[in-house]
C-alpha cells in the first residue's frame, strides 16, 4: 500500500462497515453457505479479514499484512500439518565407467 492515501482508507472503513452490516442477513449466510461448499483460492472471509488488519494497523503505508490466501489455508483444519522434510536427497548414477575427455 505504498500509494495509500486517505480515500483508500475510507473504502476500506466503509467497506468493513457494510460487511458488518450485511453478515448478520439470511441471504448472505447462504451466499457463505454456498462459497464454502467450493474450492477457493480466496473467499469473502479471508478478504475481510485481511481489511480488518489493514485497519488495525492503522493503514500505515510500510506494514506488512497476511495474504488472503494463506487466511484461507489457515482456516482449512482438514489438512495435516506441514513439515519442512529438507531438500531431497540425489539419486544414484547407474552410470559405469568414467567419462573420457572429449
Amino acid at each position: 500500500m505504498e500509494n495509500s492515501n486517505q480515500s483508500d482508507a475510507s473504502q476500506i472503513s466503509r467497506t468493513l462497515m457494510v460487511h458488518e452490516s450485511v453478515s448478520q442477513t439470511p441471504e448472505f449466510q447462504q451466499y457463505l453457505r454456498q462459497e464454502a461448499t467450493r474450492d477457493l483460492h480466496i473467499n469473502i472471509e479471508a478478504k475481510i479479514l485481511a481489511l480488518q488488519e489493514v485497519a488495525a494497523k492503522k493503514f500505515a503505508p510500510h506494514t506488512s499484512i497476511t495474504h488472503p490466501r494463506l487466511l484461507v489455508l489457515q482456516m482449512q483444519d482438514d489438512h495435516a500439518p506441514l513439515q519442512n522434510l529438507g531438500s531431497p536427497s540425489t539419486p544414484n548414477s547407474d552410470a559405469k565407467g568414467k567419462i573420457g575427455p572429449t
